[in-house]
């Protein structure tokens, strides 16, 4: 099988059909509008298609324009106005309220959680129920309506304070009917506390659950009765304020434990010194994150079994199950000695494990392409197999099924731009009927489609990936944009890098996104293969993505340009000063000139500590740079070297020396008389919010655009890549 799907999932979402080709003619392809790119970074409308247990109503969510409406239908009168109309408004039109759970309580209800932006603590969100018929829209619970959590003036050296609390749905409770499970939790400094609330839906009487005084990370068993503890991360300084100051918190480390607690059992135990668990390395420090690890995921129906993931002893990883009682593993394994199951840095994170309504365990969704689902239920086994075969070369999810399977929800895709929602009824032969689809693309947009990279160069290093295709290029062949994206990272593309990929495409290059070694979920080799070679390893890889793309996806070898975010912006720096003659021009986003200082992340604009930074926390640990090891060289020391066109973006809140590099960079640059434009973001949201990105690509477009197809410029002759 090849790798992976939950990668290729997303990309599909992106797809559709190409149209054939026309050579380059004098008219040239009109460019997107601003508004245009803005539609196209416009998060999707349509979310959770969620099918009710007996299969007879379909519910779904739109977000747009500060608004998330609430819907169903009956599956039996597919064209009759919606049964259900919510709508919930926020008072900033950028803002919808946030949808943090919906789900079907029976087959009349349906229960949410809404956190609306614009209200203030303790009464911005909403536990609800909602009948499926739009009446006795019934509010269930608020943090407000709990005790509050109160921290002393002893504990924080001031007044006492309130701590704003927020709430979070476990799920329906199995052992008693009508009621549903919330999680409420509060947490100041090394201090935290939370509470489980169980909640009658239909009369919306609740009790409250003794819960824990710990600050951590907790997994919860199908009661609500916490399971698993994980202690928080404390950085050493903190940790050695913290002590002297509060003795009587003798259970911070800068040291993450994992603790449990078996049915009948009212102490915590550290899980490293259970059974078999001992070896399997659950706790970690700071530097450890890259190292052979285990994490847990989730308790299901039996609360004595932990679901967990592991690479220990293993080049990758997979999933297994832990008996909490002996501390021994069960017969439970789901591997492949291709790729991994999962990431072992999604601590608390069950997304690849499929649960039914009672939360027994009847699924682990598997990468690959297309992405599968090893079912244990032999009914939806049966009901995929179905499903696959009327839509074949498709990826078929199933999303949801009725209480006797004979009803099934699917996700169907890719199929021309759009995610197709199919319900299937069980019978010889099964029914299909389509009822809603998620589109890629609106308005008058040419539609690219992405197609997977999978192959094995000359020296048997497998590499993956996608590439995008634009519809209308600017010539036959298209010039080519390089994607190198940033590191610590995984395959799995974001949904982000995707939609900027899209917006390349829209201006008429291919764009080319490889997971070259040093990426996860390929394996602990595949990742660590970097490690002390951090340009030449993905270098070569590059190269030799470009000689099997020439044969499979030709493109215009005297046209390939580089776009890089963090290492990969160094990466394509190095690139263009080791490679001229390859690469025509680059795009740094927020791209390191020089790694140590980095890694090291210490900015002259921050009074904070490097270490407190989790992101810059994971980059250290990932590259983990030895003293007696070479440094890799400096951008900024040999930037004569560079003489290609550069557009450096930065953003000079993040509190890295990134901003500063790319300063003096520019300065140099310019000295040197290279061509080079520089551009500021003001925080993470000018590149997240719809209009501000379209902003800055439309800039970022132009450039390639005039680098790449100025015709003043004599570009030479094609070049074969080795």
């Amino acid at each position: 099988m090849s790798y992976p799907g939950r990668y290729f999932t997303f990309l599909a979402l992106m797809a559709a059909l190409v149209a054939p080709v026309e050579r380059a003619s004098a008219a040239r392809p009109r460019d997107p509008s601003r508004d245009e790119l803005a539609e196209l970074f416009q998060t999707s409308r349509l979310s959770q298609v969620l099918l009710s247990p007996d299969g007879q109503r379909y519910a779904y969510v739109v977000t747009e324009r500060g608004a998330t409406t609430l819907l169903t239908r009956k599956l039996n009168d597919p064209e009759a106005r919606e049964a259900l109309f919510v709508e919930l408004r926020s008072s900033n039109p950028r803002e919808s309220p946030n949808l943090g759970y919906f789900g079907w309580a029976d087959a009349e209800t349906l229960v949410y959680l809404i956190t609306f932006p614009d209200r203030p603590p303790g009464r911005d969100q909403e536990l609800r129920a909602v009948r499926a018929d739009g009446r006795d829209n019934r509010l269930l619970l608020q943090p407000a309506d709990m005790p509050e959590y109160v921290v002393f003036s002893d504990e924080t050296d001031g007044p006492a304070l309130n701590i704003r609390r927020s709430m979070r749905v476990l799920g329906f409770a199995p052992d008693v009917p009508d009621t549903v499970l919330v999680e409420i939790a509060g947490h100041v400094g090394a201090r935290g506390r939370y509470d489980v609330a169980r909640v009658n839906w239909r009369t919306g009487a609740r009790t409250r659950q003794p819960g824990d005084d710990r600050e951590g990370r907790l997994l919860f068993d199908a009661s609500g009765v916490a399971r698993v503890y994980e202690s928080p991360r404390v950085t050493p300084s903190i940790l050695t304020s913290i002590r002297g100051a509060k003795p009587d918190l003798p259970w911070l480390s800068s040291q993450q434990s994992v603790h449990v607690r078996g049915p009948g059992q009212s102490r915590w135990k550290p899980l490293a010194r259970l059974g078999e668990a001992a070896a399997l390395h659950f706790d970690h420090g700071p530097m450890d994150e890259f190292k052979p690890r285990s994490v847990p995921l989730a308790i299901g129906a039996d609360p004595r079994l932990l679901y967990f993931a592991s690479n220990v002893g293993r080049d990758t990883t997979g999933l297994y199950a832990l008996d909490l009682d002996t501390g021994k593993r069960t017969d439970f394994a789901v591997e492949s000695a291709e790729y991994d199951i999962m990431d072992v840095q999604e601590v608390f994170n069950p997304r690849a494990l499929v649960f039914d309504r009672r939360r027994v365990l009847v699924g682990v969704r598997l990468p690959g392409v297309p992405a599968t689902t090893r079912w244990f239920d032999p009914v939806l086994e049966q009901r995929q197999r179905e499903a696959t075969a009327r839509f074949p070369e498709r990826e078929v999810q199933i999303l949801g099924w009725s209480e006797a399977r004979d009803v099934v929800l699917l996700a169907v895709l890719p199929a021309g731009g759009f995610v197709r929602y199919i319900v299937m009824r069980a019978g010889q032969p099964p029914q299909f009927t389509e009822i809603l689809r998620r589109l890629a693309f609106s308005g008058d947009l040419p539609r690219p489609r992405t197609v997977p990279v999978d192959f094995t160069t000359p020296a048997g290093v497998r590499l993956t990936g996608a590439v995008t295709l634009p519809r209308m290029p600017r010539s036959n062949p298209p010039a080519l944009i390089v994607r190198c994206r940033d590191l610590p990272g995984s395959a799995i593309l974001p949904m982000l890098s995707q939609r900027e990929s899209q917006v390349l495409a829209a201006y008429g290059f291919m764009v080319l996104d490889l997971n070259h070694r040093g990426f996860s979920g390929l394996g602990t080799r595949h990742r660590d293969a970097i490690r002390g070679a951090w340009e030449r390893v993905p270098l070569e890889d590059i190269r030799a993505a470009l000689g099997w793309l020439g044969e499979h996806h030709p493109y215009d070898r005297r046209r390939v340009g580089l776009f890089g975010e963090g290492f990969g912006g160094y990466l394509a720096l190095r690139a263009l000063q080791q490679e001229p003659q390859l690469f025509r021009c680059a795009v740094v986003f927020h791209g390191p000139a020089e790694l140590h200082g980095w890694v090291a992340g210490i900015a002259a604009n921050s009074m904070s500590l490097p270490e407190a930074n989790p992101l810059i926390a994971r980059r250290r640990a990932f590259f983990n740079f030895s003293p007696a090891a070479p440094e890799p060289p400096s951008v900024l020391s040999t930037a004569a070297d560079l003489r290609r066109p550069v557009m450096l973006v930065a953003d000079p809140t993040r509190l890295d020396p990134v901003a500063d590099q790319a300063r003096t960079l520019r300065d140099k640059l310019k000295a040197a008389g290279t061509e080079v434009e520089y551009l500021e973001l003001s925080g993470t949201l000018a590149r997240q919010d719809a209009t501000n990105a379209a902003r800055v690509f439309e800039r970022i477009g132009r450039f390639y655009a005039g680098r790449m197809y100025d015709y003043r410029v004599e570009v030479g002759a094609e070049r074969e890549v080795d």
